[in-house]
């Protein structure tokens, strides 16, 4: 009997400042004993085997991107049609990002988001997963294919296991990277991961693996996670991670939430289930219809899915890179309501940046500004 051999290729990020992060507070934390478990899973489309090709980044994304369209389109009347975002137009996209566009090299998760998010992704049949040409560039109709279909959002989440399971119980899958060591292969027939001797930890792991967590169980204390390797592989091709190693910041690394997912020509569902980092119950998301303008010389996914320093009137820099007022953009149509995209001019109002005029200070709210600002009375105030 053959033996199968399986790939890995994830690298971790590089820090980055820039990133932006998401925190859920106290009341967000879901409790033990009213929500024990939690699984996505029932949202996967089918699962994706990456072959003998170092591409786990890019099948762990597409898998979560992939994910959040059937959640919407289940959750929503009408809804998304669902598509097979191409893993291979993603990986070469990556890689030439990282300046490796000619090897199999792997590459870390941030990178692929930011190709995923300035590159959008084709279907798979515009660009199939034929393993040996993953050196060619993909034709230039499945870049105008991809314009449109890119994440509105992505936000690294603390290496905490409340923030796991509140980002799950918030309907949001996320993507993470951990080290493989030999006592991984266990896991291929049952499914359950063993933890890694104190010797193998020692030692070099065999490689890095990236994946997509889409549910917990408290009971059991593990986290349910989606591989790359195919549907033989572990358990239906999932398998069950401890909370004691993905934990552990020497084994695991780069833990990144994916929400609102876009797919060209189709605006995004008004009933989706409500998502606590753009609105409350109260249904501000229902204001939000995603337009996906043709690219232009000044293309808001240059500046990593945000408007350009020219379409608000004010420096980007002075935001962090992110646009002022979330709940006037909100309101208003703004840039994110448009998958980065500056919104069409009718339907745009640029909130002016921050000044001294605010007695408590942009700096305070971390570069947005103060409640005082926002009286819309519906959603999270900044």
């Amino acid at each position: 009997m053959a033996v199968v051999r399986y790939y890995y290729g994830a690298k971790p990020d590089k820090p980055d400042d820039r990133d932006y992060g998401k925190k859920y507070h106290k009341h967000e934390i879901p409790f033990m004993w009213t929500h024990p478990n939690v699984d996505l899973s029932g949202y996967v489309h089918h699962v994706y085997d990456q072959k003998d090709l170092g591409s786990c980044t890019a099948n762990a994304l597409c898998a979560a991107y992939g994910l959040d369209l059937v959640k919407q389109s289940k959750t929503t009347k009408g809804g998304f049609s669902y598509f097979d975002p191409s893993r291979l137009f993603l990986y070469y996209n990556t890689r030439e990002r990282e300046g490796n566009r000619l090897k199999d090299s792997g590459a870390s998760i941030r990178e692929a988001l930011k190709a995923m998010n300035c590159n959008g992704v084709c279907k798979e049949s515009d660009w199939p997963y034929i393993v040996k040409r993953f050196k060619e560039k993909p034709p230039q109709s499945a870049y105008a294919a991809a314009v449109g279909n890119n994440l509105c959002k992505y936000e690294r989440l603390d290496q905490d296991i409340d923030q796991f399971r509140a980002c799950l119980k918030d309907n949001c899958p996320f993507v993470f990277g951990f080290n493989v060591y030999g006592s991984f292969d266990d896991t291929k027939t049952a499914g359950y991961m063993p933890l890694p001797s104190i010797r193998e930890q020692l030692g070099e792991p065999l490689g890095k693996h990236a994946v997509v967590a889409v549910g917990y169980d408290d009971s059991k204390r593990y986290f349910k996670l989606l591989n790359s390797w195919g549907s033989r592989w572990g358990d239906n091709g999932y398998f069950y991670m401890p909370y004691q190693f993905i934990e552990n910041s020497s084994l695991c690394f780069d833990f990144w939430k994916i929400s609102f997912a876009c797919e060209r020509g189709k605006p995004r569902p008004k009933d989706t289930v409500p998502c606590t980092d753009c609105s409350t119950s109260s249904g501000i998301e229902s204001q939000l219809d995603l337009y996906h303008p043709p690219p232009s010389s000044g293309r808001a996914s240059d500046y990593g899915g945000y408007p350009p320093p020219s379409r608000v009137n004010s420096r980007a820099s002075d935001y962090g890179w992110h646009p002022p007022s979330f709940t006037g953009m909100l309101s208003s149509g703004g840039a994110f309501g448009y998958g980065g995209y500056p919104p069409p001019p009718s339907h745009y109002q640029p909130t002016p940046p921050p000044s001294s005029s605010h007695s408590s200070g942009a700096s305070g709210y971390g570069g947005y500004p103060p409640p005082s600002s926002h009286s819309s009375g519906r959603g999270r105030k900044w």
